[in-house]
């Protein structure tokens, strides 16, 4: 499996692993800077090695969803919500799509293999344990949950297609109340 090279962000070497996705925290202490990165294949470009890749998406203090995805045996890491979804509706496969089948967005199997990235990205969530829904807040832009009780979405493997998993999100939502502080953001 190829080594993580996230070479646009300020990344510590130390947290990127061969394993995907990379820990979405960097380096970059600055209090304007960002504190995560989001690793989805859509924010990724080819690196200049092959099987290589570049990239991530600065998640800054903003008033859109993220989540933050548990996992059976690493810590978590955080995405833009709709990233995550995408990411662990791709593991419940485990089929050998065609070359030019479409899998993260517009982004075909074959593109993912060129940047190193098939099957690791879908392998990689499918110990994914749980999400938890929020927002990154503060100068610190830390994650914190948007609803009350901070609930996590627990992903069952033995149920979970895209269908449910997609219910499940829709459920979260809907049974959930958002926190005061949250209440006036454009959820």
């Amino acid at each position: 499996m190829p080594v993580s090279t996230p070479a646009d962000s300020n990344a510590s070497k130390d947290t990127q692993s061969t394993l995907f996705p990379p820990d979405s925290r960097i380096s970059d202490d600055s209090s304007r800077g960002p504190n995560h990165m989001c690793y989805c294949p859509m924010h990724l470009q080819p690196g200049e090695s092959n099987a290589s890749w570049t990239g991530g998406k600065p998640m800054i203090f903003n008033d859109a969803h993220s989540a933050r995805i548990h996992f059976n045996n690493r810590d978590p890491t955080i995405f833009e919500l709709s990233c995550a979804s995408t990411a662990i509706i791709l593991s419940f496969r485990d089929d050998d799509p065609a070359e030019d089948e479409m899998l993260v967005g517009i982004l075909t199997k074959s593109e993912l293999d060129n940047m190193g990235l098939w099957p690791s990205c879908r392998d990689g969530f499918k110990t994914a344990t749980g999400v938890e829904c929020g927002v990154l807040v503060g100068q610190g832009r830390e994650f914190e949950n948007m609803f009350d009780g901070n609930p996590i979405m627990e992903i069952n493997r033995s149920v979970s297609t895209d269908t449910t998993y997609t219910n499940a999100i829709g459920a979260l939502f809907s049974r959930n109340t958002v926190k005061k502080e949250f209440k006036d953001k454009a959820f």
